[in-house]
Parts: structure tokens; C-alpha cells; sequence
């Protein structure tokens, strides 16, 4: 390890609140409740966490991005803000990190000769950073047991719970000597690893939130507790972080039906998982009006037999999709809370309307959650659900359903174990909180732009004060030249001219 330097650990338990940390028979020396971003959803609660800012500044609203009238996956290029492990590269600190959200491709990480990168179950490659670690290490990067593609998550949900939890536990099981072998073999100040292992769990088993059913997922909540354990005593300090907490869901609500019920969005339909549209209700048609509704009702009806019948989707497999470029207003990811409205001049109606939908507390204009250069990234609007109350961006089916599921909520957890001082008096933190207080505690300074402040320090500080520094002009500048060298060894001559430059 570096020496004369603090070495912190962050260990992130995705979902995860007071009462699951007591259930694990964790005992840090001190809590605090936590609160999330609005949505309280990983890509954008992981993504603040590490930079210390909204998703208005960090650009980050969901796993997928809405722009032009299309979608795509959000990568590691299209966060805005340097991250933790960025902003101590800067300042000639090496870090672990493991399974954090958007972190591949490597090449968008700034300072990356400064790290170790694992990425998380959602990228699109289960490799490491450095490569040539990936020789030494492929073996541990299993397949995830989820997936996630712009048509939706995948998931094995429809499992019975102790199947689910022992595919999640294999997964686990597999990896977790990765983590072990990084975290005591290698050259580190910060270790920075998310479990969203108890994310999936508590999807799964929402009675964990009642204090049963720990025996089903005790085999991988006391592996984590053992690596949690194994840490904390060879760190100055340990920080246990979730991203969000979870509550028990009984109604589900069909976001996407409502609006499509109320003629807001526009849909079709494709061959099996590709993007391959067999039938548009948006095309056009020379047929008189009275036949094309007729023609409509027929083929509506047609394929709604078709995916009621399993015989007949497994032969002619058919999925729906969202007309974006057509659609007046849809809701992106389920987790994301974000509605999309095309045109300005509908905001206004698609907000008097989903205030009328049912389970909604409360809709509110994305401009007056989020600041930032980026706030135009995101949705218009967020709709907020009631307690007990699950939206998602179902398009097809009743818009209210009965469900027994875990779902997230804002209230996380921040706790502490090691040598600090509690330097802020309180019992609530905010994900705004964990950079500020860790770049404070290894005395670093902290970003220009931060919207958090530190809530720990050391027992006995060595340092006095620690001044600003403006990373965000530091990253930028870095992320320019990369695209410039990227494009400088992709770039292939087409013509004689070309060559001449």
C-alpha cells in the first residue's frame, strides 16, 4: 500500500437500509439515513455518489439516454463530471474500483493508469482494466445473471425465489475472490466496490424488509458481511454506502398504458428482441378512413390474440415497442421516474394529465429537481409514485396491477467504521455527501462545484484546510484530447486528398 497515506474503502450495498445493514448483524460506530436522488436509481444514485453532484451536472438520468427522437445506452462517455477515482488521479492517487455503473469503455476514464477497473453486470464487456490483467483475472469475469439492452432489463425474476437466489449466490461465488485478491495484492488509497447483489435479492424477497426470509439470502448477505469484515480492519476508514433503500410494493403502475390510453404514445410491433418493425400503428395508408380502422381493429386484435398464446408466441415471437420519434409522451426506463414529452408546447397538457393518473403523488417539471448544464438531457417531467406504489413503463395490460415485490425508495444508508471524527451533527446525509467527506478526509481538495459537504474527518487532522480546486475544467480538457487520440487512430484516409493532412 502507498505509504504515509489514509486508505478509505467504500462499500456499496445497492438498495440496501438501516434495517437490512442490522439484519446482516452489521454494527458500524455510526449511521446515518441517507437520501437519494430523484429517481432513487442506480445509474444516477451511483453516479452522484461519485462525483458529488445532480444528475444536471453529471448528465446522468437512467440506463438509457433519449435524444433526437432515438435511444441508446448510456456509457462511461456520457458522464459529465469527474468521479472520485478521476478527481484522486488528479491528484496522483491510485484506487480499486469494482462494479460501478458506467465505467467501461475505459477509454473515457480520465487518470486510468492510476487504476484497477472491474466493470458492473450492465456492461456490455465483463473485462478488466488494465488489460493485461484481463489475462490474469478473465477467469473470475463470469456472465452476470442479468442483462440490460435498449429493448429493457432482462432478468430472472420469473424464477422461484430460492432458484434466483442460488443463480445470484453462483455469481457471487465466483467473483468475490476477485475482489479479495484486489483489495489486499495491489496499490490503492481508495477501494470503491458496489454489491448489487442485495439489490436483486430484495426484489426478490421483499419480506427481508420485514425481517423474514433471512435464511434464504443469508449465503450471500453473510459473504458480503465476511468481505466487509475482512476490510474495514486493515482501513483507516470504511464507508458502508447505498444508492437507495427499498420498500415493499403492492400496486403496480403501467405508466406508458396510461399515456397510451389517453392517446399520448404511439407504438409497434417487432420480431422477437430486434429492432425489426413488422407492424407501425404511425404509417400512413392511401386506404380510405372507415377500411384503415377497420384494418386497424383486425390486426389490433390479431396480435393481441397472438401474445396472449404461448404456442403461437414461440412461434412468431412478437414485442412492442415505443414509437419515440412519434410518440407526444412515454416514459423511459421503469426505475427512472423521468416522463419525455417532444414538444415543448405539450408539457403543460401531459402534466395535468399524469397528475390524474392513479398512485402518483406528486409531477413535477425536471427543471425545478435538477441545475446544470445537462438538465436537458433528462425528461420533462418526474412523476413521483405514493408509498407502496411501483411505476414502470409498461405499455400493454391493465395500467393497475396488484404486485408482492421490493422496489426502490430515497432513504439509503451512509455508515462508518475506523479512525474519524463525526464532523457534521446529524442523523441524515445525502449521496451529495460521500465525495466531499472522503476527499476531506484524505486531504484533497474538494471540486468548485460540489453540491455536498464533509461529514467525517480524521481523529487527528495533519492537514489544514483544503482549499478548491476546479477538476471539472481538468476533465474536460483530458476527455478532449482523448477524443482527438481516438479519432486519430481510428481515422482511415479515404482519398488521395485525405492523405495529404
Amino acid at each position: 500500500m502507498l505509504k504515509g497515506k489514509k486508505k478509505v474503502c467504500v462499500v456499496g450495498l445497492d438498495g440496501v437500509n438501516a434495517k437490512i445493514l442490522h439484519l446482516m448483524g452489521i454494527k458500524p460506530s455510526v449511521i446515518f439515513t441517507l437520501k437519494s436522488t430523484i429517481p432513487p436509481y442506480t445509474p444516477p444514485a451511483w453516479t452522484s455518489v461519485l462525483t458529488g453532484v445532480n444528475p444536471g451536472w453529471h448528465g446522468i438520468y437512467s440506463f438509457l439516454k433519449y435524444r433526437g427522437g432515438g435511444e441508446a445506452l448510456n456509457t462511461s462517455w456520457d458522464v459529465m463530471f469527474p468521479r472520485l477515482f478521476e478527481m484522486l488521479a488528479m491528484n496522483g492517487l491510485k484506487s480499486i474500483i469494482i462494479n460501478v455503473p458506467l465505467t467501461y469503455p475505459f477509454n473515457a476514464l480520465i487518470g486510468r493508469e492510476k487504476y484497477v477497473v472491474v466493470p458492473d453486470w450492465a456492461s456490455p464487456a465483463q473485462t478488466v482494466w488494465p488489460h493485461d490483467l484481463q489475462r490474469r483475472y478473465g477467469e473470475y469475469m463470469v456472465k452476470p445473471p442479468h442483462t440490460i439492452t435498449l429493448e429493457g432489463q432482462h432478468f430472472t425474476r420469473d424464477m422461484r425465489p430460492r432458484d434466483y437466489i442460488n443463480v445470484i449466490y453462483e455469481y457471487l461465488r465466483a467473483r468475490i475472490d476477485l475482489y479479495y485478491e484486489l483489495f489486499d495484492n495491489h496499490e490503492w488509497s481508495l477501494f470503491f466496490i458496489v454489491f448489487s447483489e442485495t439489490d436483486w435479492v430484495l426484489h426478490k424477497v421483499p419480506q427481508l424488509l420485514e425481517g423474514r426470509g433471512l435464511n434464504l439470502a443469508w449465503p450471500i448477505l453473510s459473504s458480503i458481511k465476511s468481505f466487509i469484515e475482512h476490510v474495514s480492519s486493515k482501513c483507516d476508514l470504511t464507508l458502508i454506502v447505498s444508492d437507495h433503500g427499498f420498500e415493499h410494493k403492492q400496486v403496480r403502475i403501467n405508466v406508458n398504458a396510461f399515456l397510451a390510453s389517453k392517446g399520448l404514445i404511439r407504438h409497434g410491433y417487432m420480431l422477437g428482441r430486434g429492432n425489426i418493425p413488422v407492424i407501425s400503428t404511425q404509417k400512413r395508408s392511401r386506404i380510405s378512413l372507415p377500411i384503415t380502422k377497420l384494418l386497424r381493429v383486425v390486426q389490433g386484435r390479431a396480435v393481441s390474440y397472438m401474445l396472449r398464446k404461448d404456442f403461437l408466441r414461440r412461434l412468431l415471437p412478437l414485442t412492442t415497442f415505443v414509437d419515440t420519434k412519434r410518440s407526444i409522451a412515454f416514459m423511459g426506463d421503469s426505475g427512472s421516474w423521468g416522463v419525455y414529452v417532444r414538444r415543448k408546447e405539450h408539457v403543460n397538457y401531459v402534466l395535468r394529465t399524469l397528475r390524474s393518473m392513479p398512485g402518483v403523488s406528486r409531477v413535477v417539471r425536471a427543471n425545478h429537481i435538477y441545475t446544470g448544464p445537462y438538465v436537458d438531457r433528462g425528461p420533462q417531467l418526474i412523476t413521483i409514485p405514493r408509498g407502496g406504489v411501483e411505476l414502470t413503463n409498461g405499455l400493454h395490460g391493465d395500467v393497475i396491477m396488484p404486485i408482492s415485490q421490493g422496489g426502490h425508495e430515497i432513504h439509503g444508508v451512509l455508515a462508518a467504521m475506523g479512525d474519524y471524527e463525526v464532523k457534521y451533527k446529524g442523523s441524515h446525509a445525502t449521496v451529495f455527501d460521500v465525495t466531499p467527506t472522503l476527499l476531506h478526509y484524505l486531504g484533497l481538495p474538494l471540486p468548485e462545484i460540489c453540491e455536498g459537504r464533509p461529514i467525517l474527518e480524521e481523529q487527528n487532522p495533519t492537514h489544514i484546510g483544503h482549499g478548491r480546486l476546479e477538476y471539472l475544467p481538468l476533465f474536460r480538457r483530458a476527455r478532449i484530447r482523448e477524443r482527438l487520440r481516438t479519432i486519430r487512430y481510428t481515422y482511415k484516409p479515404q482519398t488521395p486528398v485525405d492523405s495529404l493532412y
